[in-house]
């Protein structure tokens, strides 16, 4: 979910510019939803029941964590505008 911004000191976000210092602990390499890929081999990895995903994504906040850098490839799955990599969603937990 971040990517440094050049030479300002803030970080650029999905919801914004940042300070490093609101960013908390960063997971800097996730993958928050994966919907199986149509045609895969079983078991391809699909992370996409939300209840589950919701219930570490709190516990991750409640940890310390402030932001995930989600590295699953849009043209990968298709999800990129799947509920939990819209950033308002993301954001209210």
């Amino acid at each position: 979910m971040a990517e440094r911004t050049t030479g300002s000191g803030r970080i650029t976000t999905v919801l914004g510019p940042v300070g490093p210092d609101a960013l908390g602990i960063v997971d800097a390499h996730g993958h928050v939803w994966v919907d199986a890929v149509p045609g895969a081999p079983a078991p391809a990895p699909a992370l996409a029941d939300r209840e589950p995903i919701l219930a570490e994504l709190r516990a991750f906040r409640a940890a310390g964590g402030g932001a995930i850098v989600d590295c699953q490839l849009a043209a990968a799955d298709g999800t990129a505008t799947s509920w939990p990599t819209c950033p308002r969603r993301a954001a209210s937990l």
